[in-house]
């Protein structure tokens, strides 16, 4: 099984009938002794498809090789894009995520085309904005890249002091390009 027969021959008196051959990753070996027709019948092991697929989101799905011997491993790299994480995976249609560490997933003993489906989803924040002599607190939730605006007024008798983030103008507190959770203090 994941065999293929290729046809050999004694080549300059030398009889190959009995010598072992590496292909690759493969093993092949003697299985038929065909001496009265000059020649003989190896196994070479099959090759299977190790296919990456993106269903959703941004990110890559790579093979280690596209073909693999019969019994080999492969491994598959799963990278998410920038801001993107894996929210699953499958392997011919069953879920492997819990199987899948450091972006990497490992196929043992390959015995049939593998297609690894990988799915992604932008990274969600909290952008908190805390107001001191004034009013707007609040929290936000904001994807990667996101640009976020906050209504913030301070209370009678204060004018705007300082922003720990963001860019404050008339009354508005705007946060871009969310990358991760973001605590912003505004002071009236």
């Amino acid at each position: 099984v994941g065999f293929k027969k290729i046809w050999g021959k004694k080549i300059n008196g030398v009889d190959y009938r009995k010598v072992l051959l590496n292909f690759q990753e493969g093993t092949s070996k003697v299985v038929a002794d065909y001496s009265r027709s000059n020649g003989f019948v190896m196994e070479e092991p099959s090759k299977y498809l190790i296919t990456g697929k993106v269903a959703d989101g941004s990110g890559t799905v790579t093979a280690s090789s596209d073909e693999v011997y019969s019994g080999r491993t492969a491994e598959v790299t799963i990278t998410p894009a920038d801001g993107y994480k894996i929210v699953s995976v499958t392997d011919n249609g069953s879920d492997v995520t819990s199987h899948v560490s450091g972006g990497k997933y490992t196929i043992s003993n390959v015995t049939e085309n593998h297609t690894v489906t990988a799915w992604f989803s932008r990274n969600e924040y909290t952008v908190t904005v805390s107001v001191e002599h004034g009013s707007g607190s609040t929290s936000k939730q904001a994807y990667y890249g996101d640009t976020l605006v906050f209504s913030v007024s301070p209370d009678e008798g204060f004018e705007f002091e300082s922003a720990s983030g963001g860019s404050y103008s008339n009354g508005t507190l705007t946060v871009t390009n969310v990358t991760g959770n973001i605590n912003i203090t505004v002071k009236f």
